[in-house]
């Protein structure tokens, strides 16, 4: 049987499955709680979400001039997709729209 600390007096004790599934589904929801409850969590989403809506105006608005015949350099649309690696010397880099993509990822899965 596994163990578990649980909530009432904070003692561990052996708990079935089915006990030990109600513990960590609480504790999983009172760290959603805590989440919620931290004002650092809203301007870190704000500030992701506005990010990426700016990104994608600004590709989309270059896009759209390129339609309408502007001569934009490549290096405009390459801020975009160009992989940086960050100060690293690692070979691998990551590019600013993968990387607004993958934090809007992950937020969506904590609200």
């Amino acid at each position: 049987m596994p163990f578990a600390l649980i909530p009432e007096g904070f003692k561990l004790q052996k708990v079935t499955k089915a006990q030990e599934s109600a513990v960590n589904a609480k504790r999983r929801h009172d760290d959603v709680i805590a989440l919620l409850n931290n004002p650092e969590t809203v301007s870190s989403a704000v500030t992701l979400v506005l990010a990426y809506l700016t990104a994608q105006a600004t590709k989309s608005a270059v896009q759209e001039l390129k339609d309408l015949g502007a001569n934009i350099s490549d290096e405009v649309e390459d801020q975009f997709t160009k992989k940086r690696t960050f100060g690293s010397d690692a070979p691998v880099g990551v590019s600013f729209e993968k990387l607004l993509d993958e934090g809007l990822k992950r937020l969506s899965g904590l609200l």
